[in-house]
């Protein structure tokens, strides 16, 4: 929660098979870095809300390994990975 904050964040939240944070700007390039990491993601600039696409896998696959499943986790990496570079230190 810290983080997010310091990141100008006031929401996270699970919505439906996205998670929702508000309020974020996101120029262009950091729009396209989201559909390539996140595919299925939505910007909405108007309302400078992020939607990502939760993970999924299809049923019939059968994963190896699954790796960290922690929703936390997951969230941090999407602020690490898209929100914190476009901050000024």
């Amino acid at each position: 929660r810290i983080f997010a904050r310091s990141l100008g964040i006031t929401e996270i939240a699970i919505a439906g098979k996205n998670l929702r944070i508000t309020p974020v700007n996101l120029p262009e390039s950091a729009q396209i870095k989201l559909n390539r990491l996140y595919p299925g993601s939505i910007y909405k600039n108007a309302s400078e809300t992020v939607l990502v696409a939760r993970p999924q896998s299809p049923n019939w696959i059968q994963a190896g390994q699954l790796g960290d499943t922690s929703t936390l986790a997951w969230v941090e990496s999407i602020l690490k990975n898209l929100i914190k570079p476009l901050t000024r230190d």
